[in-house]
């Protein structure tokens, strides 16, 4: 999964520094979940995928939340605007894959 996710991030051949942080950040957190869990993340797992990355996306919008508290009073940062409003799109996304799966009958706490 790992080696999928960056060839992809590689294909547009369009590098950037927050790119590259972003490759090497994805072997390091696989490396640190293997020394965790024992294991890499696999399929089938017993984990419903969308609750995680909905929950997950849930945490970015709460971690930006904090940096724009954070920031210095009256300081407005375009980019971090521009971060929420990306992680809100991803958790919206997200959200509009767990209802079509609950269209089908199931429960997102329901396991796969």
């Amino acid at each position: 999964m790992l080696a999928a996710a960056i060839e992809w991030l590689l294909t547009d051949h369009n590098d950037t520094p927050a790119k590259g942080l972003l490759i090497g950040s994805l072997g390091e957190r696989a490396k640190a979940g293997e020394k965790k869990y024992g294991t890499r993340l696999k399929a089938n797992n017993g984990r419903d995928a969308l609750i995680d990355a909905f929950q997950e996306a849930q945490d970015a919008l709460m971690y930006l939340e904090q940096k724009f508290l954070e920031r210095p009073r009256g300081e407005f940062d375009w980019r971090l605007v521009q971060a929420t409003t990306q992680a809100q799109k991803l958790a919206i996304a997200v959200a509009e894959l767990i209802l079509m799966e609950n269209e089908s009958g199931r429960r997102p706490e329901d396991p796969a």
